[in-house]
Protein backbone atom coordinates (compact mmCIF):
# COMPACT_ATOMS: atom_id res chain seq x y z
CA UNK A 1 0.00 0.00 0.00
CA UNK A 2 1.20 3.33 -1.00
CA UNK A 3 1.33 6.78 0.46
CA UNK A 4 1.06 9.87 -0.91
CA UNK A 5 2.02 13.41 1.06
CA UNK A 6 -0.31 15.56 0.31
CA UNK A 7 1.03 19.52 1.26
CA UNK A 8 3.21 17.57 4.02
CA UNK A 9 -0.06 15.62 5.20
CA UNK A 10 1.03 11.63 4.68
CA UNK A 11 -2.19 9.93 3.78
CA UNK A 12 -3.12 6.44 3.89
CA UNK A 13 -5.45 3.44 4.34
CA UNK A 14 -4.80 4.31 8.43
CA UNK A 15 -5.53 8.39 8.25
CA UNK A 16 -8.43 9.28 9.91
CA UNK A 17 -11.00 10.91 8.03
CA UNK A 18 -10.99 13.42 10.83
CA UNK A 19 -7.17 14.15 10.22
CA UNK A 20 -8.06 15.04 7.04
CA UNK A 21 -10.92 17.44 7.70
CA UNK A 22 -9.11 18.80 10.39
CA UNK A 23 -6.03 20.15 7.79
CA UNK A 24 -8.35 20.54 4.99
CA UNK A 25 -12.08 21.33 5.54
CA UNK A 26 -12.47 21.93 2.08
CA UNK A 27 -12.24 17.85 1.62
CA UNK A 28 -16.19 18.01 3.46
CA UNK A 29 -17.13 18.29 -0.05
CA UNK A 30 -15.36 15.32 -1.36
CA UNK A 31 -17.04 13.06 1.32
CA UNK A 32 -20.74 14.51 0.70
CA UNK A 33 -20.24 13.71 -3.31
CA UNK A 34 -19.12 10.06 -2.39
CA UNK A 35 -22.60 9.86 0.13
CA UNK A 36 -19.81 9.32 2.94
CA UNK A 37 -22.43 11.48 5.18
CA UNK A 38 -19.70 9.94 8.16
CA UNK A 39 -17.80 13.30 7.21
CA UNK A 40 -20.56 15.48 9.14
CA UNK A 41 -20.74 13.02 12.52
CA UNK A 42 -18.63 13.03 15.68
CA UNK A 43 -17.94 9.08 14.69
CA UNK A 44 -15.58 10.67 12.24
CA UNK A 45 -12.92 10.59 14.48
CA UNK A 46 -12.87 6.33 14.79
CA UNK A 47 -13.18 5.94 10.88
CA UNK A 48 -9.93 5.60 8.88
CA UNK A 49 -9.99 5.86 5.03
CA UNK A 50 -9.90 2.20 5.04
CA UNK A 51 -13.01 1.30 6.87
CA UNK A 52 -15.17 4.41 5.47
CA UNK A 53 -14.36 2.59 1.57
CA UNK A 54 -15.53 -0.56 3.16
CA UNK A 55 -18.57 0.60 4.24
CA UNK A 56 -19.37 2.21 1.37
CA UNK A 57 -18.11 -0.07 -1.14
CA UNK A 58 -14.54 0.85 -2.74
CA UNK A 59 -11.10 -0.19 -3.55
CA UNK A 60 -9.54 2.41 -0.70
CA UNK A 61 -6.84 2.40 -2.94
CA UNK A 62 -9.44 4.05 -5.55
CA UNK A 63 -10.56 6.23 -2.55
CA UNK A 64 -7.18 7.63 -1.64
CA UNK A 65 -6.20 8.38 -5.59
CA UNK A 66 -9.42 10.40 -5.77
CA UNK A 67 -9.03 12.09 -2.61
CA UNK A 68 -5.59 13.04 -3.58
CA UNK A 69 -6.71 14.38 -6.78
CA UNK A 70 -9.44 16.90 -5.30
CA UNK A 71 -6.96 17.85 -2.48
CA UNK A 72 -3.94 18.83 -5.33
CA UNK A 73 -6.51 20.89 -6.72
CA UNK A 74 -7.13 22.98 -4.14
CA UNK A 75 -5.60 26.69 -3.51
CA UNK A 76 -2.78 26.29 -1.21
CA UNK A 77 -3.22 28.09 1.88
CA UNK A 78 -0.10 30.70 2.39
CA UNK A 79 0.46 30.64 6.08
CA UNK A 80 4.12 31.64 6.17
CA UNK A 81 3.17 35.13 6.96
CA UNK A 82 0.68 34.73 9.25
CA UNK A 83 0.27 33.98 12.56
CA UNK A 84 -1.55 30.37 14.02
CA UNK A 85 -4.32 30.64 16.71
CA UNK A 86 -5.45 27.44 17.48
CA UNK A 87 -8.81 26.85 19.38
CA UNK A 88 -9.04 23.62 21.28
CA UNK A 89 -13.35 22.24 21.94
CA UNK A 90 -12.55 20.39 25.06
CA UNK A 91 -16.73 19.67 26.38
CA UNK A 92 -19.96 20.36 24.79
CA UNK A 93 -23.44 19.38 25.82
CA UNK A 94 -26.60 20.45 23.99
CA UNK A 95 -27.75 22.81 27.04
CA UNK A 96 -24.32 24.62 28.22
CA UNK A 97 -22.92 25.02 24.41
CA UNK A 98 -19.06 24.53 23.28
CA UNK A 99 -16.14 25.28 25.50
CA UNK A 100 -12.93 25.75 24.15
CA UNK A 101 -9.14 27.42 24.93
CA UNK A 102 -7.16 29.55 22.98
CA UNK A 103 -3.66 29.48 22.50
CA UNK A 104 -1.07 31.72 21.14
CA UNK A 105 2.14 29.40 20.00
CA UNK A 106 1.05 27.02 22.78
CA UNK A 107 0.43 29.31 25.00
CA UNK A 108 -3.31 29.13 26.57
CA UNK A 109 -4.55 33.34 26.72
CA UNK A 110 -8.38 33.34 26.64
CA UNK A 111 -11.54 30.95 26.88
CA UNK A 112 -14.02 30.17 24.32
CA UNK A 113 -17.32 29.83 24.38
CA UNK A 114 -19.42 28.69 20.75
CA UNK A 115 -22.95 26.65 20.44
CA UNK A 116 -23.57 23.08 20.22
CA UNK A 117 -23.26 21.54 17.17
CA UNK A 118 -26.43 21.41 15.01
CA UNK A 119 -26.78 19.48 11.73
CA UNK A 120 -28.89 20.04 8.83
CA UNK A 121 -30.49 17.18 6.91
CA UNK A 122 -27.71 17.58 4.08
CA UNK A 123 -24.95 17.20 6.59
CA UNK A 124 -23.76 20.81 6.71
CA UNK A 125 -24.12 22.79 10.16
CA UNK A 126 -27.12 25.02 10.92
CA UNK A 127 -26.65 28.91 10.55
CA UNK A 128 -26.41 31.25 13.67
CA UNK A 129 -27.56 28.24 15.93
CA UNK A 130 -24.74 25.71 15.48
CA UNK A 131 -20.83 25.98 15.93
CA UNK A 132 -18.66 25.78 13.27
CA UNK A 133 -16.82 22.11 11.83
CA UNK A 134 -13.51 21.56 13.05
CA UNK A 135 -10.51 22.77 10.34
CA UNK A 136 -8.34 25.31 9.42
CA UNK A 137 -9.01 28.69 8.48
CA UNK A 138 -7.87 32.15 7.35
CA UNK A 139 -9.49 34.81 9.97
CA UNK A 140 -10.04 38.44 8.28
CA UNK A 141 -9.81 41.35 10.26
CA UNK A 142 -13.10 43.38 10.12
CA UNK A 143 -14.83 46.11 11.26
CA UNK A 144 -18.21 45.13 12.40
CA UNK A 145 -20.81 47.67 12.68
CA UNK A 146 -22.43 45.82 16.22
CA UNK A 147 -18.56 44.28 17.22
CA UNK A 148 -16.28 46.87 16.21
CA UNK A 149 -13.10 45.60 15.68
CA UNK A 150 -12.67 42.27 15.47
CA UNK A 151 -12.05 39.27 13.41
CA UNK A 152 -13.86 37.25 10.96
CA UNK A 153 -13.42 33.40 10.31
CA UNK A 154 -13.86 32.92 6.23
CA UNK A 155 -14.53 30.42 3.83
CA UNK A 156 -16.68 28.20 6.31
CA UNK A 157 -18.60 25.44 4.35
CA UNK A 158 -18.05 26.87 0.93
CA UNK A 159 -19.70 30.04 2.10
CA UNK A 160 -22.54 28.11 3.20
CA UNK A 161 -21.55 29.99 6.54
CA UNK A 162 -21.04 33.48 6.95
CA UNK A 163 -20.46 36.51 9.32
CA UNK A 164 -18.34 34.35 11.63
CA UNK A 165 -16.92 36.50 14.04
CA UNK A 166 -15.11 36.51 17.76
CA UNK A 167 -16.31 38.77 19.98
CA UNK A 168 -17.63 39.89 24.00
CA UNK A 169 -20.51 37.21 25.43
CA UNK A 170 -21.51 35.77 28.15
CA UNK A 171 -23.47 32.92 26.47
CA UNK A 172 -24.41 30.78 24.06
CA UNK A 173 -27.83 33.26 23.63
CA UNK A 174 -24.95 35.83 22.66
CA UNK A 175 -23.17 33.76 20.03
CA UNK A 176 -25.63 33.25 17.39
CA UNK A 177 -22.87 30.84 15.81
CA UNK A 178 -20.11 32.93 16.29
CA UNK A 179 -17.47 32.69 18.68
CA UNK A 180 -17.20 34.36 22.51
CA UNK A 181 -13.86 34.94 23.96
CA UNK A 182 -13.58 35.22 27.38
CA UNK A 183 -11.08 34.76 30.48
CA UNK A 184 -12.82 32.06 32.55
CA UNK A 185 -16.14 29.81 32.52
CA UNK A 186 -19.03 30.75 34.48
CA UNK A 187 -22.07 29.56 35.91
CA UNK A 188 -23.82 31.06 32.76
CA UNK A 189 -21.17 30.30 30.08
CA UNK A 190 -18.12 32.54 30.20
CA UNK A 191 -17.05 35.17 32.25
CA UNK A 192 -15.24 38.38 32.37
CA UNK A 193 -15.64 38.16 28.23
CA UNK A 194 -14.08 42.04 27.74
CA UNK A 195 -11.10 41.11 29.56
CA UNK A 196 -10.57 38.06 26.99
CA UNK A 197 -11.62 39.50 24.38
CA UNK A 198 -8.95 42.50 24.68
CA UNK A 199 -5.96 39.97 24.95
CA UNK A 200 -7.29 38.76 22.08
CA UNK A 201 -7.26 41.64 20.26
CA UNK A 202 -4.15 42.55 21.70
CA UNK A 203 -2.28 39.19 20.55
CA UNK A 204 -3.65 39.78 16.72
CA UNK A 205 -2.54 43.97 16.93
CA UNK A 206 -1.49 44.80 13.77
CA UNK A 207 -2.27 41.84 11.88
CA UNK A 208 -4.55 41.58 8.88
CA UNK A 209 -5.16 37.98 9.08
CA UNK A 210 -4.05 34.93 10.98
CA UNK A 211 -4.36 30.87 10.38
CA UNK A 212 -7.30 29.37 12.90
CA UNK A 213 -6.59 25.66 13.71
CA UNK A 214 -9.52 24.26 15.07
CA UNK A 215 -9.46 21.31 17.00
CA UNK A 216 -11.61 18.68 19.51
CA UNK A 217 -10.77 17.26 22.15
CA UNK A 218 -13.41 15.56 23.57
Amino acid sequence: MGQEDLNNMVVNKNTTINEILNAYPEAMKFFNEKQMSCGSCFAVKFDTLENGALMHGMEVTTLIGQLEQFLQALPIMDIDNGKIISLKRIATSEGGGTFGVLLDESVPFAVSLEPPIVLQPDGRTSPRISCIPTGIYVCKRVDSPRFGDTFEVTAVEEGHRSHILFHKGNSTKNTLGCILVAEGYGSLGVERSAQGFNEFILRTKGLDHFVLQLTEEF
